[in-house]
């Protein structure tokens, strides 16, 4: 008997080819969709953690007619050292607090971080997180430098 090679069953190299092409365009809109959600999940924690400093804030004036200032953990606004943690952001250094006993602005700095995965919240200053809230929870994207809170402007450059 003879054996007929048109018979066999296999991949020729053109749909290899296409195969190829296709993932590589997924690949191409898949990653940028992907990396926009990180980002805006990185952002999301950072203004968690300015919420939490806010409410706190105002439990503190609704008792002492006055706003805290200082480090947000030792201010004596009743939060503790895991209120603030999460999974871009950690630690009492990316937290902090500018203002006086009528106004306030806090700032989530992401090149600040100590938490295990600060590296991907500011990679060489490309994806730096940076927010920053004032008493009335108007938040931004930046620092408090320049932030208007009451009228007055705290830290402006």
């Amino acid at each position: 008997m003879f054996h007929n090679k048109r018979n066999k069953r296999a991949f020729t190299l053109i749909e290899l080819l296409v195969v190829v092409i296709i993932v590589a365009v997924l690949a191409a809109v898949g990653i940028p969709l992907l990396t926009g959600n990180v980002q805006r999940a990185r952002a999301s924690e950072a203004e968690a953690a300015l919420g939490t400093i806010r409410t706190a804030q105002r439990a503190f004036f609704a008792e002492h007619s006055q706003y805290a200032t200082g480090d947000p953990l030792t201010a004596g606004i009743g939060l503790q050292g895991t209120d603030l943690n999460g999974r871009f952001f950690d630690g009492p250094a990316y937290a902090t607090m500018t203002g006086n006993a009528t106004a306030f602005c806090a700032q989530a700095d992401g090149a600040a971080s100590l938490a295990p995965r600060h590296d991907q919240v500011d990679t060489a200053g490309v994806d730096l997180i940076r927010r920053s809230i004032n008493q009335n929870g108007e938040l931004r994207d930046g620092p408090c430098s320049g932030v208007s809170v009451t009228g007055t402007c705290l830290n402006c450059t």
